[in-house]
Formats: structure tokens, sequence, C-alpha cells
């Protein structure tokens, strides 16, 4: 397992296919939010 726990919160990277925005839309419709929109990780990583 990679990285520690921290008082900032936790990075939640997952895999969103050829966009990850497509995904992002629809959280505000299904009740949740966004607070931080797709951000570029790692150039090795993605976003």
């Amino acid at each position: 397992m990679e990285g520690t726990p921290s008082k900032t919160g936790t990075l939640v990277y997952f895999d969103g296919g050829e966009d990850l925005n497509n995904y992002l839309a629809k959280v505000n419709d299904l009740g949740g939010e966004v607070l931080l929109n797709k951000t570029l990780i790692a150039k090795e990583i993605g976003y």
C-alpha cells in the first residue's frame, strides 16, 4: 500500500474512461458535490 493518512484527506483516483468529466457532470444531479474538478495528478498517471 502506498501513501500515508493525511489531515488534508484522501486523493481518489479512478478510471473514468475516455473523459472523467462525463461522470463528474452527473454528480450534482445525483445529490453530490464535486469539490475538486478534473485535475492532472501526473503525466505518467493521468487525471
